[in-house]
């Protein structure tokens, strides 16, 4: 414990702490040593959740890497004389990626939670695709380059996809959402779910009518989670086709 104490702010992994014990024992008493920190530091204070160990104590936590691929076959982004179709990049240096120059004649940037649906999404001329899975916003804010190109957002239909899309259009208020309206939900709902409902009857803020129509029907709905995989394919290249040049 003294050591935690003794060196906030390392900005060390917690492979690197210089303690006679192996990272493992560390990893899985991350709750306990919490508790004992800020019991000893802060009586009184609720000690964060152990998923926060590494903010809380200030050590360096694990990159977050932002995974993308091109969506026009003609336009693949190449370095070094190599066309790279996908690519995983840091959310720091993805923040400066424009500088690069990998990203020309880029039009649009669609950004989807489910990976299956990343991974098969159509072709589109002058488009990139985000795989967003469910941390698009803590990882995406920071870079602001996106407000360049037209966003669309996929997730799914339901009460906690509606949120994410609200929580990335604060951060990005041209954000357009994709495949997510009511006549798609109402048109394959026989594949609707139970799923689960938003905290305290909470209703996102920044919807449009039409988004908020379907947030409001799911609201209403016993099976209310449609997930974006079961929207067929076929659908999704024809919703994608249908967008304006």
């Amino acid at each position: 414990m003294g050591w935690f104490s003794k060196n906030p702010g390392s900005s060390l992994y917690i492979r690197e702490i210089p303690l006679p014990v192996h990272t493992k024992f560390i990893e899985n008493n991350e709750a306990l040593i919490l508790g004992l920190l800020f019991a000893q530091d802060a009586p009184g204070q609720d000690a964060p959740p152990a998923r926060d160990f590494e903010k809380a104590l200030g050590l360096r936590q694990k990159p977050a890497g932002i995974r993308f691929r091109s969506l026009d076959k003609s336009r693949l982004p190449s370095t070094g004389g190599l066309a790279l179709s996908e690519m995983t990049v840091d959310a720091a240096d993805f923040a400066c990626l424009p500088r690069s120059g990998l990203l020309s004649d880029l039009e649009r940037v669609f950004i989807v939670e489910n990976e299956m649906v990343y991974l098969t999404f159509p072709d589109v001329k002058n488009a990139i695709c985000i795989w967003g899975h469910g941390f698009t916003v803590t990882q995406l804010k920071s870079c602001i380059w996106l407000s360049d190109y037209e966003l669309l957002y996929y997730g799914d239909l339901d009460e906690h996809g509606l949120l994410i899309l609200s929580d990335f259009r604060a951060c990005f208020p041209r954000t357009k959402s994709f495949c997510m309206t009511e006549e798609l939900f109402d048109r394959y709902s026989r594949f609707a779910v139970e799923g689960k409902t938003l905290d305290g009857g909470r209703i996102p803020e920044k919807l449009t009518e039409g988004e908020l129509a379907l947030f409001r029907k799911i609201r209403g709905s016993v099976r209310n989670r449609l997930e974006q995989e079961r929207i067929p394919l076929a659908e999704v290249a024809m919703q994608a086709a249908a967008l304006r040049p």
